[in-house]
């Protein structure tokens, strides 16, 4: 059955791969989610680096769910669905790496102060 340009349900060989990847975009969710919580219980420590971290994490699972729908999507539009994955990807990674380089500055500064 073809719904809006995917093939529901996956092919036999798809499924696997596709269980996967929607496991990424929920664990991604999932630490974008405990990051906010983090972020919100422990302003002073969270204020440099987690914001880009807690982004990153939510761009990178949404990368997984374009991943995951290119699995079952029809070739016009798998393409589109692949480039979104490559950028979400991009965007993600990059962010999460400036936030933990953010966060070290920011715990050398306060290293110092004590």
């Amino acid at each position: 059955m073809f719904l809006f340009e995917f093939v529901w349900p996956p092919e036999p060989q798809d499924i696997s791969t596709f269980s996967i990847e929607i496991g990424i975009f929920l664990a991604g969710i999932v630490a974008g989610i405990i990051g906010l919580l983090i972020w919100k219980s422990y302003r002073v420590l969270a204020k440099k680096g987690l914001p880009e971290c807690v982004s990153g994490f939510f761009i990178f699972g949404f990368h997984s769910l374009f991943d995951a729908l290119d699995t079952i999507a029809e070739k016009p539009l798998r393409y589109d669905l692949d480039f979104m994955d490559s950028l979400f990807s991009i965007i993600g990674l990059t962010l999460i790496a400036l936030g933990i380089v953010r966060i070290a500055f920011y715990g050398r500064e306060i290293w110092k102060e004590l």
